[in-house]
């Protein structure tokens, strides 16, 4: 995943939190992954959320 392109969710975190590491950011890239893998076993999250989990729900928690 390219980290900073438009519409990935990720670029949405960025625009607010400018300030995070290099590690930081592609940590954040790994998360959808890591979510909808674990959704798929347990109900971590709505399915119909996991295509804006970055809005609805990391951006949420870092405010």
């Amino acid at each position: 995943m390219e980290l900073n392109t438009p519409g990935t969710g990720l670029d949405l975190i960025l625009k607010y939190f400018a300030d995070f590491t290099p590690e930081q950011v592609e940590q954040f890239a790994r998360l959808k992954d890591l979510y909808e893998d674990w959704n798929s076993k347990i109900n971590v999250i709505s399915r119909k959320d996991i295509d804006s989990l970055y809005e609805k729900h990391v951006l949420h928690s870092l405010s």
